[in-house]
């Protein structure tokens, strides 16, 4: 028996803590093959390990704490071991690091190609290559190091996955996001809509200085953000909706966002969760009310 913590379900397939089963391409043919009534023995070969969940390779003296699963990839989020704590006190760190799978066609693993990846790859970078961040809200330099996870580096305290996009907080309560920038979901303002970003890029138009986000979501083409202080912000495909501002548009409609906008319905309560669908938002009070969108 293996106790799942966590899971997520994309739109090519499910992953959990432990193991992941990604059917991109095959997805309609292990539906039809593969359902309650079916044996194995009908699944051909080569789909087999899209049905049954396998065990996933994690560095050793890591566990995983969160996963986000996009359309065709997933990031996962580790943590030290408390095991391996106790065993090797000078071991290698894991609190903070990140292991990005599955389709890269856009960018949205993060690692400076688009290559896909089979085997989890640790992200690695959170700047360019100058170590100079170029992201929404102008060119703000970067100093005291651009890497991600293990010892005196930054360390990440929350990922999402979107559709073709992927989004990640940092322990000093910034921002990155890259992939898609589909309708402005990276944050990157007009001059960064539509583009790929293959590397990791801040979202400096929110300052750590006045605003501290501490956790993320993100649907098919919008991302959500939570700030420490109970607020949330939205930005990217705004149609139906789904970043909750009203209809905003010129003439009536819903107007997408490429810079983070506060929810104003939500003044007064404060979030402590957030969360998203592929088109739609909620989140949850510290009342425990739970506000959808």
């Amino acid at each position: 028996w293996v106790l799942v913590a966590e899971c997520e379900l994309g739109d090519a397939g499910v992953v959990c803590c432990g193991f992941t089963t990604p059917t991109r391409g095959v997805g309609e043919e292990v539906a039809a093959l593969a359902g309650p009534s079916a044996e194995l023995e009908r699944v051909p070969p080569h789909l087999r390990g899209c049905v049954l969940p396998s065990e996933l390779d994690i560095p050793e003296g890591a566990r995983v704490v969160k996963i986000g699963g996009g359309e065709a990839h997933c990031a996962i989020l580790l943590d030290t071991s408390t095991s391996i704590e106790r065993v090797l006190p000078r071991h290698r760190r894991h609190r903070g690091r990140v292991l990005m799978l599955g389709s890269n066609a856009r960018g949205q693993l993060g690692l400076g190609d688009a290559s896909d990846r089979r085997i989890p790859a640790t992200l690695t970078r959170l700047t360019d290559r100058l170590g100079v961040g170029l992201g929404g809200g102008g060119r703000v330099s970067d100093r005291g190091g651009d890497s991600l996870g293990g010892h005196d580096q930054k360390a990440v305290l929350d990922v999402a996955a979107g559709a073709a996009h992927t989004v990640l907080v940092t322990e000093d309560a910034r921002v990155a996001a890259f992939g898609q920038d589909a309708r402005g979901c990276l944050g990157q303002g007009e001059s960064g809509t539509g583009r790929r970003f293959l590397l990791p890029r801040f979202m400096h138009w929110v300052s750590r200085d006045t605003t501290r986000v501490a956790q993320c979501a993100a649907g098919a083409a919008h991302t959500v953000l939570l700030t420490a202080d109970g607020r949330v912000l939205t930005l990217g495909d705004g149609a139906r909706g789904r970043l909750g501002h009203g209809e905003d548009a010129p003439g009536g409609g819903f107007r997408s966002s490429s810079t983070p906008r506060r929810v104003a319905g939500l003044d007064g309560l404060r979030v402590v969760r957030v969360a998203c669908g592929a088109r739609h938002t909620l989140c949850v009070t510290d009342s425990g009310l739970a506000y959808v969108w």
